[in-house]
């Protein structure tokens, strides 16, 4: 089985791993597309356009499925209806595979954000309240390599505070770059559960995949 993911640069890294734990008889292509990062920041028909440019060239390089390695141009995606012909994982709709109810943040990139593509999902699955707050830096340090020091505490800080504030019983890390600071994100808001997608998309896949052979 050859499995295609894309992201802007690194963070969709995050999916790989969880994805070669689960499967790691898999063939990868990774394509980190850090020509045209960041994407989190610019209009979504861009990033659609840019998408699919993407998703046709992993077409072509013969994968038997694209798992979403980036939630921002995923949010894009869901406005496009044509039948890709192979299996599409959303790494956003992955959410509901997970058990969240009460009060839910979701912190990600602020296309995402402003799409409300998670909070529609979140409504979906039964979440009473949903407060969101994009997070854009973090994409830039974690690209940087920078994962730790005082900086990225006091960029945590600074984004995290209104979100600890809120009081959720869990918070969606709603961009694969994210799982790379999950220490720093968790020091902010301790004892609220992370959840994160990566792991829930890549074991959609693996289930799948196990049911088919």
């Amino acid at each position: 089985m050859k499995i295609g993911l894309f992201d802007s640069g690194i963070g969709g890294l995050s999916v790989l791993y969880e994805l070669v734990k689960r499967i790691p008889s898999a063939r990868y292509i990774y394509i980190a597309d850090t020509f045209r990062a960041p994407y989190g920041t610019k209009p979504m028909e861009d990033i659609l356009r840019i998408s699919l440019e993407i998703l046709s060239f992993l077409k072509l390089k013969g994968v038997d499925c694209i798992v979403s390695g980036c939630n921002t141009s995923d949010a894009s995606l869901q406005s496009f209806k044509s039948d890709l012909g192979i299996p599409y994982y959303s790494i956003v709709k992955s959410v509901a595979f997970n058990e969240l109810q009460g009060k839910v943040a979701v912190i990600g990139t602020e296309a995402t954000v402003k799409s409300g593509i998670y909070k529609s999902q979140l409504e979906n699955i039964g979440v009473t309240s949903v407060f969101q707050r994009s997070c854009q830096l973090f994409v830039a340090v974690v690209e940087e390599g920078i994962t730790k020091g005082k900086m990225v505490d006091a960029i945590a800080k600074f984004y995290l505070t209104p979100v600890r504030r809120y009081n959720p019983s869990s918070v969606v890390l709603g961009c694969t770059h994210f799982p790379h600071l999950k220490r720093v994100i968790q020091s902010q808001l301790p004892g609220i559960f992370l959840c994160d997608p990566a792991k829930s998309v890549a074991e959609i896949v693996s289930r799948d995949w196990r049911d088919r052979a």
